[in-house]
């Protein structure tokens, strides 16, 4: 018997990707101390109010340190990119490539 596809690899890469990302975010949404675009004083993280991206500043909007919560967000994306497969990272340069030479007849 031979183990999992290729394919059924990338596919569980990616669930645990998924996976990584979600638990990272929460954990950085508790860690978040708050602050809002519309009002630095809000306290902790808001769904509507916040982008994902706030969670990744090392001092929140509110002026508060946000150390450990900004390694978790970071962390988090960096699993998202990490869960995706090889072979979508070729098919990317593959067409970067063909747009390239779209772009440019002498190449």
């Amino acid at each position: 018997m031979s183990g999992p596809s290729a394919r059924a690899r990338a596919a569980q890469a990616m669930l645990v990707a998924a996976g990584a990302f979600v638990v990272l975010f929460v954990l950085a949404v508790l860690e978040y101390p708050g602050g809002t675009d519309w009002d630095p004083r809000a306290r902790g993280h808001h769904f509507w109010l916040n982008y994902l991206c706030d969670l990744t500043r090392s001092v929140a909007l509110d002026g508060e340190p946000n150390p450990v919560g900004s390694v978790l967000a970071q962390a988090g994306t960096v699993s998202c990119r990490c869960g995706g497969s090889s072979r979508s990272s070729s098919l990317r340069a593959g067409v970067s490539a063909t747009r390239f030479a779209a772009l440019d007849p002498s190449a």
